[in-house]
């Protein structure tokens, strides 16, 4: 995951930062989710845009310092905390697990565009799913993943959930072949 600062700290930023994910199943009145005109990229779009972060002389937030690991019998919770500012570029998920916007302010990239929700809000992440978003104030999420063995290592339960990198695009044109992407 790359997390970057909004170099140009706008309110609004333009949102040209997205690829599909679900945040479908929200649970209302708790939260908030209005949509935007923004359409999501493909994944070689998001590519570019990874690798054009990555190679910017921007300043990166340390993740593990805002990630926090939960775990009880049978389950693993990932915390993320983002300060106000920043886009977050994520990992693509290889299963299904709920998704939890706690609080705070944040423009995300959905499998219908991007949306700018408000938590708490409560999602379904499915396979395939690879989010980007931008923190407009500070913000708090999770995953949620079930475990079937005690394993509280934060690396070995990555490759469990995570699809490579380098697998990405074979995982995303496997999923819609099979139509396991709607």
């Amino acid at each position: 995951m790359l997390v970057v600062p909004n170099p140009t700290k706008q309110a609004n930023p333009p949102m040209f930062l997205t690829i599909r994910d679900s945040t479908q199943s929200l649970v209302p009145p708790t939260g908030t989710m209005s949509p935007t005109e923004m359409p999501c990229p493909t994944l070689p779009q998001l590519d570019r845009l990874h690798k054009a972060l990555e190679a910017s002389n921007v300043p990166k937030l340390d993740l593990d310092a805002h990630t926090t690991h939960h775990f009880c019998r049978g389950m693993y919770a990932r915390e993320l905390r983002i300060p106000a500012g920043y886009v977050v570029v994520g990992k693509m998920h290889a299963s299904e697990n709920f998704f939890l916007l706690v609080s705070g302010e944040v423009t995300i990239s959905t499998r219908d565009g991007m949306r700018r929700l408000i938590g708490p809000i409560l999602a379904v992440t499915k396979p395939g799913d690879k989010r980007v978003a931008y923190a407009h104030t500070d913000v708090v999420m999770f995953n949620f993943h079930t475990r079937a063995d005690d394993t509280e290592d934060p690396e070995i339960l990555e490759t469990r959930y995570v699809v490579p990198a380098e697998e990405e695009h074979r995982a995303l044109a496997y999923l819609t072949e099979r139509r396991l992407l709607v």
